[in-house]
């Protein structure tokens, strides 16, 4: 009896908080053989990890060629506190990256790409759950997420339209703030991990809370986000968010 034929995955930004989790979690299923990209942190000495720029277009070609399944997790990302400190950092690299592994995944012929979005992209002030069809307008986008939100749905429309020409399939993801092992606890870290990194260090036995204090934040465990990931690995519509 033929063994079956292991799918080939690439976890992209496997050195991420998100990354890390989606890699080990999906590396120990005898069914896939799982590869992950890092950039300067290899965290691991697997083999499967691969070192690459993915701002690079060849790089990012190199490194999804033979891939049944790419995810994009890579992202150049910090803390909101770090990202409103320098917010021009972050717009080029992940405009390059999300563009690059896009192109690449339709040139080499990947199976199906998945895309971390975010739920950045829905409007400011929900005052009732938001189906996905409903997202139509960017306007109401909060301002300090604007140009991010902007690339985020960059990245979304390059993949319904690589899905329009090529046999790739493409689906999206839009997650919200994420929490649990690998998250960095600091002011760099995302919001859960800074806030529990202010109550360990207060200031002066005072803790500093951004903005007025009413904000609202949707939280969801990592282990969760992994597990979506796994259902989706053999959804079948050419383009889906």
């Amino acid at each position: 009896m033929l063994a079956t034929k292991k799918r080939r995955v690439l976890v992209c930004g496997a050195n991420g908080f998100i990354g890390r989790n989606l890699f080990e979690h999906l590396s120990r299923r005898l069914d896939l053989d799982v590869y992950g990209t890092y950039l300067n942190r290899r965290f691991s000495k697997s083999e499967k990890l691969l070192k690459a720029d993915l701002t690079n277009n060849r790089r990012a070609r190199i490194a999804t060629r033979g891939m049944d399944v790419v995810i994009n997790a890579a992202a150049v990302t910090d803390g909101s506190g770090a990202v409103a400190s320098d917010p021009g950092k972050y717009v080029a690299d992940n405009n390059r990256i999300n563009t690059n592994l896009i192109e690449s995944a339709h040139e080499n012929g990947v199976s199906h790409f998945v895309l971390l979005s975010c739920s950045i992209l829905y409007p400011e002030k929900n005052t009732a759950p938001v189906k996905e069809e409903d997202l139509t307008d960017l306007s109401q986008i909060h301002p300090k997420y604007f140009m991010f939100a902007q690339l985020k749905a960059f990245a979304e429309d390059m993949c319904k339209f690589y899905a329009g020409i090529g046999k790739t399939r493409f689906t999206v993801v839009r997650h919200s703030n994420i929490y649990g092992p690998y998250d960095k606890f600091s002011a760099r870290g995302h919001v859960f991990g800074a806030t529990v990194a202010k109550l360990m260090s207060p200031e002066k036995d005072k803790v500093v809370v951004w903005g007025n204090g009413n904000e609202a934040r949707d939280l969801l465990y990592v282990s969760d986000l992994v597990r979506f990931f796994e259902m989706i690995l053999d959804y079948g519509n050419r383009y889906d968010v």
